[in-house]
């Protein structure tokens, strides 16, 4: 497992990086699993978008529902999730193959910061796609700079579903979505990290 990423914090009482790990929990008990590690002294985010839901009444309101249903993630070294999961008792591991095993799914620092914030400032004509419905060699790489996503980095493309093209921001693996901007707020990046790890 790769743990030289930039931006990995090491943990200098358990002398093991702490990264982001991509994790299962029941379906309808993503809030409990991320409590339960926050209350073991985790750091845990939950990826939430704002839905439309009918009450019994006819009336809607808007929902804070999971953006993929059962994901969360928690930043953690190894060895000590390994002991916190057991208590936790609710989550497992993504996991992917490498070879003959399956290791477990990380998201570095500087990913899963672009990806909060993607998510926390996202509207309701944000779009959510499979990564298997994006190709980020499409589309131009680009950082937003002003406006509500100021500082986001992603692809600029066009997406299945979506009559402009958008800014697309991924966790390989995991998750995309896709968010219209401004075209006076784009900027092209040349220097950094090839599209497929943004």
């Amino acid at each position: 497992m790769k743990v030289e990423e930039p931006g990995v914090c090491e943990d200098v009482t358990r002398g093991e990086a702490r990264l982001w790990y991509a994790m299962s929990a029941p379906y309808r008990r993503e809030r409990i699993a991320c409590d339960r590690f926050e209350e073991a002294g985790f750091e845990c985010f939950l990826p939430l978008r704002a839905t439309l839901c009918k009450k019994r009444d006819g009336k809607t309101e808007v929902r804070q529902t999971p953006l993929v249903p059962n994901l969360i993630f928690v930043r953690a070294g190894r060895q000590e999730l390994q002991k916190a999961k057991q208590k936790v008792g609710v989550a497992q591991y993504l996991t992917h193959r490498e070879g003959e095993r399956n290791v477990p799914i990380t998201v570095p620092d500087r990913q899963m910061a672009n990806f909060r914030m993607a998510v926390e400032k996202a509207d309701t004509k944000t779009i959510y796609l499979h990564p298997s419905e994006v190709d980020l060699r499409k589309g131009t790489r680009v950082r937003i700079v002003g406006g509500m996503l100021d500082g986001l980095e992603g692809v600029f493309m066009k997406v299945k579903g979506a009559r402009s093209r958008r800014l697309v921001v991924m966790l390989e693996g995991i998750t995309a979505l896709a968010a219209e901007v401004e075209p006076d707020y784009i900027q092209i990046v040349t220097d950094g990290p090839a599209p497929s790890v943004i």
